[in-house]
């Protein structure tokens, strides 16, 4: 249970995809959903825990009863992810990070999102 929730907009993006016939990738769609979360702004501290180049990005800290999916590259043993996009006041951001704090009181995942930034 988390105090101070508002409703933001969750984008979840497939866990793979396929190549057509004609050997273009096809991507398996996104889920788009309406999820709970209390949204601050992250401290000094929840920065630094961001690499070097992401630490002048617009940065909040989203606290979720549900675990949010960060960028996750491939390795032999795992497979590509991409991070779940929130949009909060009609701003985008993408989960860069996200923690499980599990207790007896509240349980709860914290997690840090990055401003996607105009390509």
């Amino acid at each position: 249970m988390i105090l101070f929730k508002r409703n933001i907009e969750l984008i979840r993006h497939g866990t793979g995809g396929y190549y057509n016939d004609s050997g273009m990738y096809v991507d398996d769609g996104t889920e788009q959903r309406t999820i709970s979360a209390n949204v601050q702004p992250a401290n000094n501290r929840d920065m630094e825990l961001l690499p070097d180049g992401a630490r002048t990005i617009r940065t909040i800290k989203v606290f979720s009863d549900e675990a949010l999916y960060s960028n996750q590259q491939a390795t032999e043993y795992i497979e590509e992810r991409k991070g779940d996009i929130l949009i909060v006041d009609g701003v985008p951001f993408v989960v860069v990070r996200c923690d499980a704090w599990v207790s007896n009181v509240i349980s709860h995942y914290e997690s840090l999102a990055t401003e996607v930034g105009e390509k």
